[in-house]
């Protein structure tokens, strides 16, 4: 376990020295506070819902982003400079190099979805306060309950990355499969409501292996259910169901990542 923490704090050490990361940080805090400019024009609450659309946007994209870019660079830095060789060659086996790789580029993406979602509580508050709009009471919880979403899905991708990195031989090659299978699971819910109508029982079959082993990132996208307490509003029951099903996904992608990451020669 203690190899594991050393791993996790020697990966946030070294994230913090990537460009990348301060890129999209600084990306993500100018996009939400770039949202201000339209203050100008008086929408009123529909303004409150354009800003926290910007936001939420900002944190999903972006974070998905730096979840797949920001673990490959740093798993394949390790491989890359050999330095990997040093680390195995210590008391540290290669499940705690795995799984401490994961966490720590996790501790990274986590940072960045706390940043951006403190950039936009203040620029909501700080814009209803000028409308004289009575939302802000419940801004807070529905920014912190988003952000928590986004943790969830990026804990999904990023134990992806590790289970694609962890056999792959090339950092580009670990990205563009995860790209592609990012695109799959935004998008799996559809071929998945088009074979439960079907009434072959191996279509149906099909469909239920595709929703054991890919996830539905659909189900994270709970914007619009939060945003000025709409109808059908994510209850806790439902954000610890949610939080259930990404970790049920992030321990069989980081179990898969580990096997594959024993059997691998350097």
């Amino acid at each position: 376990m203690n190899a594991l923490w050393i791993i996790a704090l020697n990966t946030i050490r070294e994230a913090s020295r990537q460009r990348l990361v301060l890129a999209l940080s600084v990306s993500s805090v100018a996009v939400v506070s770039g949202s201000l400019l339209f203050q100008q024009l008086d929408f009123g609450k529909d303004e409150l819902k354009f800003i926290v659309d910007f936001g939420f946007g900002s944190m999903t994209f972006l974070g998905a982003i730096l979840s797949i870019f920001a673990t490959a660079q740093l798993y394949f830095s390790e491989l890359d400079q050999r330095t990997v060789h040093t680390l195995l060659a210590r008391p540290i086996s290669r499940s705690s190099f795995v799984l401490g790789k994961a966490l720590g580029a996790f501790v990274v993406v986590c940072s960045f979805l706390a940043l951006t979602a403190t950039t936009l509580l203040a620029v909501m508050l700080y814009r209803s306060s000028q409308l004289n709009l009575a939302s802000g009471s419940w801004i807070g919880f529905d920014v912190i309950v988003f952000s928590i979403l986004q943790g969830f899905r990026s804990a999904v991708l990023i134990s992806l990355v590790m289970f694609i990195g962890s056999y792959a031989r090339s950092q580009l090659l670990t990205v563009v499969v995860s790209l592609f299978l990012w695109v799959v699971f935004q998008i799996q819910y559809i071929a998945n409501s088009a074979w439960d109508e079907a009434a072959s029982k191996t279509t149906r079959f099909a469909s239920w292996v595709l929703e054991c082993c890919v996830p539905n990132f659909e189900k994270f996208n709970v914007g619009d259910q939060l945003v000025f307490r709409e109808p059908g509003l994510l209850r806790l029951g439902g954000l610890f169901e949610l939080g259930v099903y990404a970790a049920a996904f992030t321990a069989l992608y980081l179990t898969c990542a580990v096997w594959s990451f024993n059997r691998r020669e350097f």
